[in-house]
């Protein structure tokens, strides 16, 4: 005899993030873009990464100095 069951499989580790500090230079007209892939050092997840993003992605004359930029990565699962 034999029956069936359901295993249900979860995800509920969330990535691993790394960053990196870098300097940007402002462009002729004053402006730098960067992207999260500047500031990820080896983010890694159980699964698979779907998603990064950072908060601040566009700087001017006025972010002159230090600035903190939060670098959010998301694994297919939604952690």
């Amino acid at each position: 005899a034999s029956k069936t069951a359901t295993v249900t499989v979860e995800d509920d580790i969330a990535p691993t993030v790394r960053t990196q500090n870098i300097t940007v230079q402002l462009d002729a007209n004053g402006n730098a873009t960067i992207s999260a892939e500047d500031i990820d050092n080896g983010s890694g997840d159980n699964c698979q990464i779907q998603s990064r993003s950072l908060n601040i992605t566009n700087f001017n004359c006025s972010n002159v100095g230090y600035n903190s930029v939060e670098l959010t990565v998301t694994d297919v699962n939604g952690n």
